[in-house]
Formats: C-alpha cells, sequence, structure tokens
C-alpha cells in the first residue's frame, strides 16, 4: 500500500462516524404531581387544583417540596398518604401545617400552600422511626399520594397520585464500524459499504478529502 493509500486509510478509520444512542431513564431525585377533585376516593366534585413538586438531596438525607393550589377554599391541613392509586392510606407526612394540628386558611386560597424540607424527623404514621428512603421507595413506586382536605371535604379535596420525573436522555458513543480503503490510479474510490445516512454522508466528505490528498 503506497503512502497516499495509506493516508486515505488512517482518514477513514479515525474520522468514521460513531452510532449515538439516546435512552430516557426514571429519575429518583425529582418527583411530582397533579391534584385534583376526580382523584379522590370516592371522586369530589369542586373546582380546585394544585400541584406538588418533591427533590431528593444529593446524599439522600431531605426533601425539598412545593405545594401549589388553585381555587381551593377553608383548607386545614395538606399531607402525604401511604397508598396506591384508587386506595385510600395513612398519613406519612405532614405539609401543611408541618406538624399537627390542622390549621384552618379561612375563605378561598390559591398560591403557596406548603414548602419546606422533609427529613426522616418528620416521617409519622406506619413510617414513624424510619429512614428517608423508605419514604422515597414508596414515591418511586407509586405507591404515595398528596392529600389537601379542606373544612367542607374534612377527607380530601383535591389528590393526586406521586410519580418520579424522566430525567434527561443519557447520550453514549459506540463506535461501530471501522473502514479501510485503497486508491490507485486505476482503481480510484468510487464505492463504499452501506451505512445509514447519518454516517454516509460524512465519510462521503471524508473520501472527496482522501481524494484531492491523492491528486497532489
Amino acid at each position: 500500500m503506497s503512502g497516499k493509500n495509506i493516508l486515505v486509510a488512517l482518514i477513514l478509520v479515525m474520522l468514521i462516524a460513531p452510532a449515538i444512542s439516546a435512552s430516557t431513564v426514571p429519575d429518583n431525585r425529582n418527583f411530582a404531581t397533579h391534584l385534583s377533585g376526580d382523584k379522590e376516593v370516592p371522586p369530589v366534585d369542586t373546582q380546585a387544583q394544585g400541584q406538588a413538586h418533591f427533590k431528593l438531596s444529593k446524599d439522600g438525607t431531605e426533601l425539598s417540596y412545593k405545594l401549589n393550589v388553585a381555587n381551593i377554599e377553608d383548607v386545614s391541613m395538606a399531607h402525604i398518604h401511604l397508598g396506591a392509586e384508587g386506595v385510600n392510606g395513612p398519613i406519612v407526612v405532614w405539609l401543611y401545617p408541618d406538624t399537627p394540628p390542622p390549621v384552618l386558611i379561612p375563605g378561598r386560597f390559591s398560591g403557596v400552600l406548603a414548602e419546606g424540607t422533609i427529613t426522616a424527623d418528620d416521617l409519622v404514621g406506619p413510617l414513624e422511626g424510619q429512614s428517608l428512603s423508605e419514604l422515597i421507595d414508596a414515591m418511586s413506586a407509586g405507591e404515595t399520594y398528596v392529600n389537601v382536605h379542606t373544612e367542607q371535604n374534612p377527607a380530601g379535596e383535591i389528590r393526586g397520585q406521586v410519580h418520579g420525573k424522566l430525567s434527561e436522555p443519557e447520550v453514549t458513543v459506540t463506535v461501530t464500524a471501522t473502514v479501510t480503503a485503497t486508491a490507485t490510479p486505476s482503481e480510484p474510490v468510487t464505492s463504499i459499504p452501506e451505512f445509514p445516512l447519518g454516517i454516509l454522508l460524512p465519510i462521503a466528505g471524508i473520501l472527496g478529502i482522501a481524494a484531492l490528498l491523492y491528486r497532489r
């Protein structure tokens, strides 16, 4: 193989387009839910709604939260409950107020109902005395829900099952093929192996560069 042929082969091997794959994976540090009356058991006819967001600290010892509500009247308390969708369960964390007893907000309310940080010390009911990871495991499995209670609906007026959010795609790069090519004056490079279009176009450009180098 001549020096020019070796150069062509090296260019193709070094610059061949990689195959890039992306996959969406569950995020075990961020959780959210939308609350409405139709998620209550039994359903409640109400115009009130809500959103709750949770984020776990990197060391897994604190869970920050923010609970927003809209068009709800006479709120008395809000909690995280342990229970699957369609099932009522016990309180495991107080959100509003952050400790008992209940505190009535008279009249219509819209805005941030509760915001703070949950630690293992805040767990009550069946999770009392356990680590925060027990709550996180239940949230990851879809076994918890947020419930906002009112004077008119003491068992709960709006509810939302907690679910993990999705993280940004993780991108991995792998080289799936190598190509060697030779070129002589009587046998110019006129074809290459079959590749997807995303790989074929860069190779075509590289071959053009190689052809120019060969002619020099």
